[in-house]
């Protein structure tokens, strides 16, 4: 069966509700609060997001139910790690060196240090129509000779995951970019990612809670979550 990393953490993690303090869902990201502070976001990418009674049993083909396990485990899961740095995915990885890179799920602002940098990139959307943006019948061709693929980590809970980073041949770099990373190492171990580019919050921090819950998304609450990576052991 193809890897599957929600499936894959619900099985090793199940969804303990005793856990979970508070759940916040938002027009662009649901997070949850675990007993202990910790937080964990997903962006929804347009999904409505239902509020769930306490103690429900996830339905693992629902996407709003995929959502708020992938909330659940980037809380559970995203402060663990000895984390490689702190730094932007732009200042970690050096994509001069590459000849095709590939985007998918447009990032605006890292779009805008590779324009600066003179960087050639492909950015893919199933969601957006913008003129910086290829059209999205030519993927298939572009992941096919990508060297370099930097994904949306919401394909984890949209279904698309296992699709957009086989296609990419096996010599190209995977790097998993955004808020929805989970942060583990079993992402290393079941997968061809190289990367993980996410983000940890403060403990009990009531005001991302805030500006999530008034529609708000990543420009907003950029401020209040710290950037981490990890990075493929060396060998595996």
């Amino acid at each position: 069966m193809p890897f599957d990393p929600i499936r894959h953490f619900y099985k090793k993690l199940g969804c303990r509700h005793e856990l979970v303090q508070e759940m916040v869902i938002g027009e662009k990201y649901t997070a949850v609060l675990l007993q202990d502070g910790r937080i964990g976001v997903c962006a929804t990418l347009g999904n409505v997001v239902e509020k769930v009674v306490p103690g429900f049993t996830p339905n693992l083909k629902k996407p709003t139910h995929r959502i708020i396990l992938n909330a659940y485990f980037n809380a559970m899961l995203n402060n663990e790690p000895e984390y490689a740095g702190n730094l932007d995915i732009f200042e970690a990885v050096d994509f001069s060196r590459y000849t095709n890179i590939v985007m998918v799920g447009w990032f605006r602002s890292l779009h805008a240090k590779f324009r600066e940098a003179k960087i050639r990139i492909k950015v893919f959307d199933m969601l957006e129509e913008n003129k910086n943006l290829s059209p999205i019948e030519e993927m298939p061709d572009a992941l096919a000779t990508a060297d370099a693929l930097v994904v949306s980590s919401t394909t984890m809970f949209n279904g698309t995951f296992k699709v957009v980073t086989d296609s990419a041949p096996e010599h190209c770099d995977i790097f998993m970019l955004g808020p929805s990373t989970i942060m583990h190492a079993d992402m290393f171990r079941y997968t061809r990612v190289k990367a993980l580019f996410g983000s940890v919050f403060k403990p009990h921090d009531k005001e991302v809670l805030s500006i999530i819950r008034a529609g708000c998304g990543t420009p907003e609450f950029s401020e209040h979550m710290q950037k981490v990576f990890l990075v493929r052991p060396e060998g595996k």
